[in-house]
């Protein structure tokens, strides 16, 4: 998801008890760095009971995803050190190890060693574990002893979505409203967020 070729890992949090990572690639892509993204599927029934009985409470069961994301957040902030970020080599990860040491990384905060094998949802730790021996068949090389992960990416795509009409893009509850990209739930990225933003405009258009 997103590989940023030149690029560097940046904190992007929201809230003071969370600590978030995103990445970004100046203009010209010529830092000594490089960062991707990866991304695993969480579908309803992974989010726990004791979200869905918060969502419930706070009188909208649709929120019970957002609820489960900031838990995330908030241990993410729990296993690093102020805005140092947790991070584990990903070789350590595969192995259930601890890091004695870290890479030197893009990440200006500073890194904390964690073993996120132990504290990332179980669900998210097995995908990504099954995703990277996926990537070494398919592109032998990839798993490597300088490879290094930094939790957490959690903000790629809503769990909350706007609902739209999907022939007009247009929402059933407010007039004129085109919910389209990430942030009302039907992308995730740069590229996707691009073409359903261009669908959405030529619907407003034709409605126009």
């Amino acid at each position: 998801f997103c590989m940023c070729p030149g690029g560097f890992v940046v904190p992007s949090q929201t809230e003071e008890d969370s600590i978030v990572v995103n990445g970004m690639s100046a203009s010209g892509r010529n830092s000594n760095w490089s960062n991707a993204a990866f991304v695993v599927e969480t579908r309803p029934e992974d989010i726990p009971e004791e979200f869905l009985k918060k969502a419930e409470e706070e009188g909208c069961s649709a929120l019970a995803g957002l609820f489960f994301r900031h838990h995330i957040e908030k241990e993410t902030k729990r296993a690093g050190n102020g805005q140092k970020a947790p991070a584990q080599m990903m070789r350590d990860f595969l192995d259930g190890k601890d890091s004695e040491k870290l890479v030197p990384s893009s990440y200006t905060p500073g890194l904390v060693p964690s073993r996120l094998d132990l504290w990332l949802p179980e669900q998210i730790s097995g995908r990504l574990s099954q995703g990277f021996l996926d990537f070494e068949k398919n592109m032998k090389g990839f798993i490597s002893r300088e490879a290094l992960m930094i939790a957490s990416e959690t903000r790629t795509s809503t769990p909350v979505r706007i609902l739209r009409d999907e022939r007009t893009y247009e929402s059933p509850f407010l007039s004129g409203l085109f919910p389209c990209g990430e942030g009302s739930g039907y992308a995730g990225g740069i590229v996707s967020s691009a073409m359903d933003g261009e669908k959405a405009c030529r619907a407003a258009a034709e409605r126009r």
